[in-house]
């Protein structure tokens, strides 16, 4: 048994690792701190950020985003695939702005690749939807470029809430329904804590099954390690 898995392991990375592109560079472009959800683990400190004040908005102008591009298409070969991450806060908040980020690095590079990271929740209004839809129908050349990847932590995702306190589960599983039924490359990434620790299994498999993503991508809370003494940490 041992054997026949890795080979089937091996021939899985073997055949991922072709698809690869030689060489590349991840670049992250933040497009906005601004989210429309509270995640009460949230690595970006954003749970409470703009509900009593909180920090600053900062979000870059279409001309400061420009000039990040630029750099990266300087920096990088044309050989060197440049993978750029469209990053938040929830990023679809400033779909403008990325669209611009999009069309412009694309039309600029061909070795060129982008992804970013969404909660979905916004795939649930229907005028969204729609503008999302018909901007990659329309530049088919920027959607074979583009992977789009959703959070969601099954059992766990109580942890993810409004502002309003409540709960998101609901409604960013319409919009991974929705995502699953069009053609877009896409994942959801799933974050094991505390509330889904002992289900993980169970949920990713059900995803998987449910919704068939492209791939479904795990993480661990980081605050899940805290109180453990170092002798737990080597059992």
């Amino acid at each position: 048994m041992k054997a026949y898995l890795d080979a089937v392991y091996d021939g899985a990375n073997n055949g991922a690792a072709e698809q690869r592109p030689i060489n590349s560079n991840l670049h992250t472009l933040y497009m906005t701190n601004r989210c429309n959800l509270a995640c009460t683990y949230c690595y970006e400190g954003l749970g409470d950020t703009f509900k009593y004040g909180g920090m600053a908005v900062n979000i870059p102008t279409p001309d400061e985003l420009r000039k990040q591009i630029d750099n990266i298409i300087i920096t990088d070969d044309d050989n060197i695939q440049s993978n750029i991450l469209l990053f938040g806060g929830e990023p679809l908040m400033q779909w403008v702005n990325m669209k611009i980020c999009l069309e412009y690095a694309v039309d600029k590079k061909e070795n060129i690749h982008f992804g970013t990271v969404t909660n979905g929740v916004l795939f649930n209004k229907p005028k969204f939807l729609e503008n999302f839809n018909n901007f990659f129908n329309n530049r088919p050349d920027i959607k074979q470029k583009f992977s789009l990847d959703i959070s969601f932590d099954g059992k766990g995702n109580g942890e993810r809430v409004y502002r309003s306190g409540k709960k998101s589960a609901l409604d960013v599983i319409k919009a991974i329904e929705i995502i699953s039924k069009l053609d877009y490359n896409w994942r959801i990434r799933y974050t094991i804590q505390k509330d889904n620790v002992y289900d993980f299994a169970e949920d990713i498999l059900r995803l998987a099954k449910t919704f068939a993503p492209n791939r479904i991508i795990t993480s661990i809370d980081s605050a899940m390690s805290e109180g453990i003494t170092d002798e737990e940490h080597r059992a």
